[in-house]
């Protein structure tokens, strides 16, 4: 009887077990349930789909997607006095459990179910945080569920088991940097990227701060906190420089520090540059300078580049003069008695480029006339080589730059050689390896040469060589065009400080004897200065001999001149007997190669008289064209006797229609030279325009015809 009673009893009890279970509670220990009897009614299935390998002390473990399901019998209660969390506890690699307190503590996290989770029913936990022991080593972190110090293994549903490595604590904090900026941005909104970098074995880059700083400003800005970006748009204002820096923090707390100085700048230029030509003359010779300039709103961002255009007459089409040049000034070629228009438009460093101009920006009408001022700037006979003896760069003495300006006078394509060559030319011999050795031809050539370039040039077209474009920084030198096919060419030199008008020579001839109608010594600033070349391969030896207008032999002096060598030198310097000794007249150089050679002459309105030295002929058939106050320009013819006769000279001036109305006869003793000033010629019209033709009794004569301007009206050259 008490047998039956207890069975009864123990029924009950079970019965009550099991209801509390029903009713949400579970009772683990002293409940009277067998340990099989609970795995099933408590039993959870773990999967985690990536499994960490390794942490780190101080940084928190994250497992990703924890996936849960309830495979016992019981729902597990979210809430209530004794609510089921997902836990883990730690265990070294020999099994036994690592404290909570101590050398090696970590920190107990726990996780609240979303809700109650009934039987058959799978939870997610997208991150469950995991504290880490706090001594380096191998360890086995042990997953579970847990009603407050309880876990289903105690009940017989195993632990979900990881084993990993733990790391010492990240002490060395990451670096940053930004990436690289243009020197100039047209947005006004720009990008901003950077880039960080951790300890192969640290934690890894978390966030960034960024600063930045406007140039001209002491402090930085804090522009961007805490961020895991790595690239943004930062606002400007147009014209400012902004600096910008970053550091960066690791996971594990480390952050490095700003570096002292800017890690990338750039400049905001949203505006185009504004662009002139500048006023030209009202009227000018064929062969004329072009100069332009311009304005950027940005300090230090002014144009690069210019394209440059041309129209002739006041409604002609706009053509392509000058693409990309970074010169601001070229030589104009145009035909006489023309209408000239020029337009520019300029591109910054930034890359903004304006529009061009719907009008004209200056205009000139070319002058026959004028092609006779200063510098005698017309285009040579048609050749297949010309010289120009002073080529320069940033030239020494305030020479400054020089343009040669070639033209095709033929109806199909030319290439041209522009051939640029030093000034000290090339030795006979060199020492090489402590020996010496004969230069060849063909070194010497590349040792006097500074630069080739090939041109192609359209039928009719005309090109600017202008040095300013060239590699070198500063050449003092001369230059040779060559082409298979005939050109024309004349050159133009813009001293230093942009002082004008321009200096403009024809191409000089080379010749054994070369002759000079016009040579000065005066004082430093308005003696003549001579440009001479010897373009061969033979070293030279000459004699110059200088005459008074009279022919009295003023000077002679003998000089040397390297192959593929040039000289400049001024009459200032003469080594006369009296170093105060001062005349006009003509000189006449002797050598033993050919040589080439152009003379200046300053004049008193700031000009320079320039022309090349002459070949002598006999008589010369080919007129002179000469001006009588046409544009401004009256012309002076001069004259040069060649030998020690004297000779008879005779001018006869010609009309359009090659009608002779006018003529005059000199007499010229040997060495001597004259002066024809058409002013003096009552005969003569104001605004005759004709040719001059001169012929001779016999003897050499050499003669040229120059001009000067409005200035000098009324001023015969000497």
């Amino acid at each position: 009887m008490a047998k039956r009673v207890w069975r009864r009893l123990g029924i009950g009890l079970i019965s009550l077990v099991l209801l509390l279970s029903g009713s949400g509670l579970a009772l683990w220990s002293g409940s009277g349930i067998a340990l099989s009897q609970q795995a099933n009614q408590y039993k959870a299935h773990f999967q985690l789909t990536e499994l960490p390998k390794e942490g780190r002390i101080g940084l928190r473990l994250v497992l990703s997607n924890v996936t849960i399901t309830n495979t016992g019998t019981l729902s597990w209660p979210k809430n209530g006095s004794s609510p089921i969390k997902l836990a883990y506890r730690w265990f070294y690699n020999y099994g036994a459990p690592v404290p909570k307190t101590g050398k090696d503590a970590w920190d107990d996290l726990r996780a609240d179910l979303p809700q109650d989770i009934a039987p058959g029913i799978t939870v997610i936990f997208p991150q469950f945080i995991v504290g880490v022991p706090s001594t380096p080593g191998d360890y086995t972190l042990h997953l579970n569920l847990a009603q407050d110090q309880s876990f289903f293994s105690d009940k017989g549903s195993p632990d979900y088991e990881i084993k990993l490595t733990i790391k010492p604590r990240d002490t060395t904090a990451p670096t940053a940097t930004i990436s690289f900026l243009p020197l100039y941005t047209t947005l006004t909104t720009f990008p901003v990227s950077w880039l960080g970098k951790d300890d192969p074995d640290g934690t890894g880059v978390a966030t960034y701060d960024l600063q930045y700083k406007v140039s001209g400003e002491g402090d930085w800005h804090d522009w961007l906190l805490n961020t895991s970006l790595t690239s943004a748009s930062f606002t400007g204002e147009n014209g400012k420089l902004y600096f910008f820096r970053v550091r960066a923090s690791d996971r594990a707390g480390n952050t490095g520090n700003y570096t002292l100085n800017e890690q990338a700048a750039t400049r905001l230029d949203a505006l185009s540059p504004v662009s002139k030509i500048n006023t030209l003359p009202t009227q000018s010779a064929s062969t004329f300078l072009v100069r332009w300039s311009s304005f950027d709103n940005v300090d230090l961002a002014g144009p690069e580049l210019y394209d440059v255009q041309f129209r002739e007459g006041s409604n002609g089409a706009w053509v392509d003069w000058i693409n990309a040049t970074a010169s601001q000034a070229a030589a104009f070629r145009g035909e006489p008695g023309k209408i000239y228009s020029f337009r520019v438009r300029a591109i910054d460093y930034a890359g903004n480029q304006e529009d061009y101009s719907a009008e004209a920006q200056a205009s000139t009408t070319t002058s026959p006339a004028l092609d006779s001022l200063y510098a005698a700037p017309i285009l040579t006979a048609t050749t297949n080589t010309a010289i120009f003896p002073l080529v320069v760069k940033n030239g020494e003495s305030g020479t400054g730059n020089t343009g040669i300006v070639v033209k095709n006078p033929g109806s199909t394509p030319i290439n041209v050689f522009i051939r640029i060559n030093d000034r000290a030319g090339a030795p006979v011999t060199r020492t090489v390896n402590g020996k010496e050795e004969v230069v060849t031809v063909d070194t010497a050539t590349t040792l006097a040469r500074v630069e080739t370039l090939l041109k192609t040039i359209a039928p009719g077209a005309t090109t600017t060589i202008w040095t300013g474009n060239i590699s070198t920084t500063l050449l003092n030198g001369w230059a040779t065009v060559n082409s298979d096919a005939t050109f024309q060419a004349t050159a133009v030199r813009l001293p230093a400080g942009g002082v004008f008008p321009p200096v403009q020579a024809a191409s000089s001839t080379a010749s054994r004897s070369l002759f000079m109608p016009l040579v000065r010594k005066n004082d430093q600033l308005s003696s003549s200065v001579i440009n001479l070349v010897n373009p061969t391969v033979t070293p030279a030896d000459f004699t110059l001999n200088y005459y008074d207008s009279n022919g009295g032999l003023v000077l002679t002096e003998t000089r040397k001149l390297g192959r593929f060598a040039s000289t400049r030198f001024s009459l200032n310097n003469l080594g006369t007997t009296d170093p105060n000794l001062r005349f006009t007249g003509s000189a006449i150089i002797s050598s033993s190669v050919t040589l080439a050679a152009s003379v200046e002459t300053p004049l008193e309105d700031g000009s320079v008289a320039s022309y090349p030295a002459l070949v002598s002929a006999a008589d010369n058939t080919t007129p002179l064209a000469v001006y009588k106050e046409v544009d401004g320009v009256t012309t002076t013819l001069l004259v040069q006797n060649g030998a020690k006769e004297q000779i008879s000279v005779k001018v006869e001036y010609l009309d359009q229609q090659d009608q002779v109305i006018a003529s005059t006869t000199r007499t010229i003793p040997g060495f001597g030279r004259t002066t024809f000033w058409q002013g003096d010629l009552t005969d003569l019209k104001s605004g005759f325009a004709g040719r001059a033709r001169l012929s001779t009794s016999g003897g050499t004569i050499a003669a040229l015809a120059l001009g000067v301007g409005p200035s000098l009206k009324g001023k015969a050259l000497p």
